[in-house]
């Protein structure tokens, strides 16, 4: 009793640990047991992993400031359950462009200057399955959820460097084309119509 007013046919929702990197939406339309997913988080940092070409467990991981954007789209099935809990499993696909922009100048008080900027930019595809918990309380929504799949990174890194004040020129590239194991823990608080 009561099932059909506890589900929402929209819900419009957000991540708030995730806008330590920067504001983000999800919007949801669901047909009964199943539901469409899309979403947009914008970035003005993000963790920025420099392997340095050593081990595979012998890495840096660094919050840094850069600027990008992540898109997804999603589908999700719910399993019936009449008391305004729902449990569900589904299918994630996201793209995400981040570039990370860091600076530092070194200057010799007696010319010559020496500078030299640092850029990485990494392309991602994330396709992950997601098994997880609504609780939905008149129009208040609350999703908790995990979820595990494969990410494909393209990372680019370049070093610029400027000596005399001459315009910059690349004295380093490498572009790293690789696939890893994600995981992840999703916390979403919305409302819903």
């Amino acid at each position: 009793m009561g099932q059909s007013t506890r589900r929402h046919f929209f819900e419009i929702k957000s991540a708030p640990i995730r806008w330590i990197y920067g504001p983000n939406v999800e919007a949801e339309i669901r047909f009964d047991r199943f539901a469409i997913l899309g979403g947009f988080q914008k970035y003005h940092r993000d963790f920025f992993i420099n392997t340095n070409g050593k081990a595979f467990f012998d890495f840096d991981i660094e919050l840094e400031d850069g600027e990008g954007e992540m898109s997804w789209i999603g589908l999700r099935y719910y399993f019936p359950k009449p008391n305004g809990v729902d449990f569900f499993i589904g299918a994630r696909y996201r793209h995400k462009t981040l570039s990370f922009n860091r600076l530092n100048s070194f200057e010799d008080p007696n010319p010559p200057a020496y500078s030299y900027y640092k850029k990485a930019d990494e392309v991602s595809d994330i396709g992950f399955l997601t098994f997880g918990v609504k609780f939905t309380r008149s129009v208040l929504v609350l999703e908790h959820y995990v979820g595990v799949g494969v990410i494909r990174k393209k990372s680019i890194e370049a070093t610029y460097e400027s000596y005399f004040g001459n315009p910059y020129t690349v004295s380093n590239y490498d572009q790293i084309d690789k696939n890893y194991l994600f995981l992840t823990i999703g916390l979403s608080l919305g409302l819903g119509l």
